[in-house]
């Protein structure tokens, strides 16, 4: 019985499907996604509806039109219409972005129409899950909680 279920594991986690198991279910630690959140200025769960190159002599770079699902950092309303770029490597396919992401936002005047533009912030762009999210809105608590003064404490400085 042991060997049997020895062979089931072995089979379990050496399957084709298993890796992209363990890559989806792959959630970032706490302090990474609050180090990325404090590096950029807009932080969003988004719809990314197309991908298309930016530019037709700079073939790494995609221009990602989205809607905002949640903001999470910076001025941004649910709904609200988003387009920032993201440099990808060659053999990676943009379409696979198209869906649900939540994004790290910095900006940047370096785009390629020379107009100030948001551009992902490298390594950090992570498929839509509860699990994120729900850390995502922890950070942004943990941060609005920081950035607010505390009245007893402006008052006593005033006084």
């Amino acid at each position: 019985m042991k060997i049997f279920l020895g062979a089931a594991l072995l089979f379990l986690f050496t399957c084709p499907g298993a890796q992209a198991r363990q890559d989806r279910d792959y959630y970032p630690p706490f302090e990474h996604l609050r180090g990325d959140y404090r590096q950029v200025g807009l932080v969003a769960h988004v719809r990314v509806k197309s991908a298309k190159f930016a530019a037709p002599d700079v073939h790494s770079l995609y221009v990602l039109e989205s809607e905002v699902v949640e903001p999470l950092k910076g001025r941004l309303r649910r709904g609200q219409p988003l387009t920032f770029y993201m440099a990808l490597e060659d053999d990676v396919d943009a379409n696979h972005f198209l869906g649900e992401w939540i994004v790290f936002l910095e900006g940047s005047a370096n785009s390629p129409n020379g107009k100030w533009s948001w551009f992902v912030l490298e390594n950090s762009s992570l498929p839509y899950s509860e699990v994120i999210i729900a850390e995502m809105r922890k950070v942004r608590r943990l941060s609005l909680r920081r950035s607010r003064p505390k009245r007893r404490q402006a008052a006593a400085r005033t006084g």
